[in-house]
């Protein structure tokens, strides 16, 4: 046996399912993938369990088998392996997060990224403290829901004042252990891995074409235990979601309805949109015959709960019906499962299709080879493995912390941080304390000064939360400077040179000083909040007259002009 030679032109990928595991060799023949051979082996035993390895050693031995049989039809040693990570794997948690803003701040992306930051680590918090072994995750993308402003919604509120500002989001993480748990198995067998994916994200690539990826679709892949859900929006996804219920669900119906042992259920659901009669024989050994029709109408209340808890999760994470819906996954071919799901969804029948290879674009397949929807994902990952010459994770440096973090989208410092840690309330310029003082019962409000923004660098060079990052960056992060406090001083409030000259003798027009209920002659003590100030002020010549227990007089000149007792008094007179 010899070692492939190309390994630019040759591709290799395993699927590893819930009850199967697919591998395919495919090749590149003038820009159409030619599948070269596949291989399709089911698991001896409940070894995966929501798409995470539960048996290493189970997964193991079909793994091995299924790339022993490609390496016989095609005639050479397979090295490197293209997967996938199951959707079913990710955890999504449904949080929310509040900051105080400045209310005289117009609300910026600083802000508005620094919330969703605090918001995710938050989420992810949640997931450690679920996890009694407290295993990592990756963050591998976060859907916002809903802004709220001083308790309002608001769509967008960039560019808004107000005081307290509030968000909420769905996260979705990957366990590490998932991803331990894969390359466990290809270095038990002998495969290094070259690239790895999230099996939506493969979907995606294999299913929908890059024009309609910037409309809100739904791809639902259906298999035994889970569906698995994925949400684009504008391009790229915005929402990964699970539910419990799939194809074991009307297996296990038919097993309740028909007496059928479990193998027995699976086979005839399979066989159901190929033959309008089925013949079977129950656990007492008895032959059953009847018609597809009279199977589905009795198994129609399972096909509906399933398509109920789809279309659920899909409003649920994507706020409304999306524009389409796909469908792929073994069990997404049962009759009258898709437009059950259309129905919940008031969408139209044609708008919610089955996806199969059959679909996709300059694909070359020999029949029986691979076919029907399950081949969608395998492809994709061949697909995407195709498009993306990089490794699967990257390590980069956010100031003194190592970040090891999984490429299932195109990553940007703001994603570092999550992991890194790093307290988003570090990145928005704070404006000092202000100091509230009452002045004869008028409150008068001393602002602090304003923050310096945080700078951030990427590799040396001034950069952004959205810049792009690599293997191997330096990110470096200088925190927001919070202005200074508000500081201010009595005489600063109090014109000490507000004096009249009363023959030629300095008089302060501002008398009887007191501070907080006590009088107070010296004017250059500090204030602090909530301070009050009281004081008489002389405004006119009769305020003069009797503060200073001047008599009455024949004349009295302001400024060597004859006035009254009334005339007002200016400062300097």
């Amino acid at each position: 046996m010899t070692t492939i030679d190309n390994q630019n032109k040759i591709f290799f990928c395993l699927d590893i399912g819930t009850r199967s595991i697919m591998g395919i060799v495919a090749e590149f023949i003038d820009d159409k993938l030619n599948i070269i051979h596949s291989v399709t082996e089911f698991h001896k035993d409940r070894v995966m369990l929501d798409g995470q390895i539960h048996d290493i050693e189970g997964v193991t031995q079909i793994a091995r088998l299924v790339k022993e049989k490609l390496e016989s039809e095609i005639g050479y040693e397979l090295k490197e392996v293209s997967i996938a990570a199951a959707g079913r794997s990710l955890k999504t948690i449904r949080t929310d997060s509040s900051i105080k803003i400045e209310p005289d701040v117009p609300v910026d992306k600083h802000i508005l990224k620094s919330l969703e930051i605090e918001a995710i680590q938050k989420a992810r918090q949640i997931l450690v403290q679920q996890d009694e072994n407290n295993h990592n995750y990756y963050n591998v993308g976060h859907t916002v829901i809903n802004y709220m402003l001083d308790n309002s919604m608001i769509i967008n509120p960039l560019g808004h004042k107000g005081s307290n500002l509030y968000i909420e989001i769905i996260a979705t993480f990957l366990p590490q252990i998932v991803v331990d748990g894969l390359y466990k198995v290809m270095d038990n067998i002998g495969l290094d891995v070259g690239f790895m994916t999230l099996e939506p994200i493969a979907a995606i690539e294999a299913a929908v074409p890059n024009n309609v990826r910037l409309l809100n679709v739904a791809l639902v892949d259906i298999g035994a235990g889970t569906s698995d859900i994925a949400i684009t929006k504008d391009g790229t996804i915005a929402a990964y979601a699970m539910t419990s219920t799939a194809g074991d669900e009307i297996t296990e119906m038919l097993a309740k309805t028909y007496l059928l042992d479990f193998d027995t259920a699976e086979a005839v659901k399979c066989n159901l949109c190929n033959s309008s009669e089925q013949s079977f024989n129950d656990i007492l050994g008895i032959n059953q015959s009847m018609s597809s029709a009279d199977i589905l109408d009795t198994i129609e209340p399972s096909i509906e709960s399933v398509a109920s808890e789809i279309a659920e999760n899909i409003i649920k994470h994507n706020g409304k019906s999306p524009s389409a819906v796909f469908l792929f996954g073994g069990a997404s071919q049962i009759p009258r499962l898709n437009n059950f799901i259309a129905s919940k969804l008031e969408l139209p029948k044609e708008r919610v299709a089955i996806k199969t290879i059959e679909a996709i674009p300059n694909l070359i397949a020999s029949k029986g080879m691979v076919n029907g929807p399950e081949g969608v994902t395998p492809i994709g990952i061949i697909l995407c493995t195709s498009k993306n010459k990089r490794n699967d994770f990257i390590e980069v440096r956010v100031n003194d912390s190592k970040v090891k973090m999984f490429r299932s989208k195109k990553l940007k410092i703001s994603d570092a941080i999550i992991l890194a840690g790093f307290d988003p309330i570090d990145l928005i310029p704070r404006k000092g304390k202000s100091l509230k003082i009452y002045v004869n019962n008028t409150e008068k409000l001393i602002t602090g000064e304003y923050g310096k923004e945080a700078n951030i660098f990427l590799n040396g060079k001034i950069a952004n939360l959205d810049s792009d990052i690599n293997d191997g960056d330096s990110i470096i992060i200088d925190p927001a400077i919070q202005g200074k406090h508000a500081k201010i001083y009595l005489n600063q409030i109090l014109d000490e040179k507000d004096v009249v000259y009363l023959k030629k003798e300095p008089k302060n027009r501002i008398v009887d000083v007191k501070l907080n209920g006590k009088s107070i002659d010296a004017w250059d003590c500090g204030l602090n909040d909530n301070d009050k100030i009281d004081y008489k002020y002389l405004y006119s010549v009769k305020d003069l007259f009797d503060y200073y227990n001047i008599g009455a007089t024949d004349s009295i000149l302001v400024n060597e002009k004859l006035s009254e007792l009334t005339s007002p008094l200016v400062s300097g007179c």
